[in-house]
């Protein structure tokens, strides 16, 4: 509860205990917290209405935040799938179906296989923690793409070009303000998929699109990237000069369009008498695996169904992987 007028909270920020909206306009400036599924009273640390999962929870008061523990306790929220699999005991064949329940905490996804139809079967049920840390996809941190250009006018031959770009790799390295060893902290969109066994080797298969923050390491390895514009790339010119390119350690990428309007060099090629565009960019190595600082699930979906749930409690913009 806010002491009126003592306190540290700001009208423009919406968001008050447990990271919930406040409600300020019946009771007053932060007396009244909206939950998703009912609202709360800080005061008296109570709800105003049932539970939704109270025949769950018989053993607590329906108006009970967090069975009481106010202090350290967080109120579960959310809308979560069940994958229930059970056999015709006519003809033994096995039937999955997956829905959503009130009942399952958001994050996971409770399984449930019924094998009474034979004696020396039962019920199994577990739930499985979508929260896994699965890595995203490669991270990359490249420089910002440098275009070369050139006062002398005279054409450049193959190994010409191959001592200028080296020297402006060279130079671009030279300034660069990271270091082996220097850290860095990424927030990542992406997704991951889980796959719940059900019977025999069959699977279900859910997507969990999840925003993460990262912290990677660079290595001591610079990566160079030189990208050419010619209106012919397959010149004998532009073949000898990208594998020189390449026997070198860069990444090279060769484009065929139109220079025109572009700052190009000229080089000794009947095939392009308008000369190339090279543009350089050198970026530091990262590690390939990270420190997971923090992850919150945004989204999960069932891959067959297309049945897709939110986050409820999630406080950021979504931007769901595939």
């Amino acid at each position: 509860m806010l002491v009126p007028n003592q306190h540290g909270s700001s009208d423009r920020y919406r968001y008050g205990f447990q990271g919930q909206e406040k409600d300020d306009e019946i009771k007053g400036e932060g007396n009244s917290l909206n939950y998703t599924f009912r609202m709360h009273d800080p005061r008296v640390g109570r709800f105003l209405s049932l539970d939704p999962l109270a025949k769950t929870y018989p053993w607590n008061s329906p108006y009970a935040f967090a069975e009481n523990r106010v202090i350290d306790g967080i109120d579960l929220e959310g809308l979560e799938f069940k994958c229930i699999t059970t056999q015709d005991c006519k003809t033994g064949e096995y039937k999955t179906v997956v829905t959503t329940d009130k009942d399952v905490k958001f994050g996971f996804v409770k399984s449930k296989i019924d094998n009474t139809c034979y004696i020396v079967g039962g019920i199994t049920e577990w739930k499985t923690d979508l929260n896994e840390n699965k890595k995203l996809g490669m991270v990359e941190v490249n420089g910002a793409m440098s275009s070369m250009s050139y006062k002398n006018t005279s054409q450049q031959s193959p190994e010409q070009m191959l001592s200028l770009i080296k020297t402006e790799v060279a130079n671009q390295s030279l300034n660069t303000n990271i270091k082996g060893g220097d850290k860095i902290t990424m927030t990542e969109n992406g997704s991951y998929k889980v796959p719940i066994s059900t019977i025999g080797d069959k699977k279900e298969i859910f997507n969990v699109n999840v925003i993460r923050k990262t912290e990677y390491e660079y290595t001591d390895k610079q990566n160079a990237l030189v990208t050419i514009v010619s209106e012919n790339t397959s010149s004998p010119y532009m073949i000898a000069l990208e594998s020189n390119l390449k026997n070198q350690g860069y990444t090279v990428s060769v484009m065929q369009e139109s220079v025109e309007g572009m700052p190009t060099i000229p080089i000794s090629d009947l095939n392009n008498p308008k000369g190339i565009s090279v543009s350089i960019s050198v970026s530091q190595e990262l590690k390939p695996k990270g420190k997971i600082l923090g992850q919150e699930i945004k989204s999960i979906n069932h891959k067959a169904t297309g049945q897709n749930v939110k986050n409820p409690n999630s406080k950021t913009d979504e931007k769901d992987g595939e």
